[in-house]
């Protein structure tokens, strides 16, 4: 006698699609140039965003992960981690956290200068 079953593929394991947590510090959107230094040498990068605690940059050829590095943009110098990587962009965690006015100060001179390029 023929068997009536289907046959059912098994399911595999899917991860959580729980809410992300919200950051503890809130990230604001710049465009500033400045330098990445590494072990792996000089970099031209593009800081985009920035918060107290790090920032995200965009560069070609990003340092490996756990590299440490030294960023230098506007008046601000900070030691760091990349803590993530993908093919233009890193996210750089710093091992002191800078201050929330400097972060908004660069927020502002970031916006001015772009209002300015942009004949606003």
């Amino acid at each position: 006698m023929a068997s009536t079953h289907t046959l059912v593929p098994k399911r595999t394991a899917r991860r959580s699609r729980t809410k992300p947590t919200p950051r503890a510090h809130q990230r604001v959107s710049v465009a500033t140039a400045g330098d990445l230094v590494s072990l792996e040498g000089n970099r031209q990068v593009l800081v985009v965003n920035l918060c107290e605690q790090g920032a995200m940059v965009e560069m070609t050829m990003a340092p490996p992960l756990e590299a440490e590095v030294l960023l230098f943009f506007g008046d601000i110098q900070a030691e760091g981690i990349v803590i993530w990587r993908g093919p233009e962009h890193c996210g750089i965690r710093f091992h002191e956290p800078i201050r929330q006015d400097v972060v908004d100060c660069e927020a502002l001179w970031s916006r001015k200068l772009l209002d300015h390029l942009l004949a606003r």
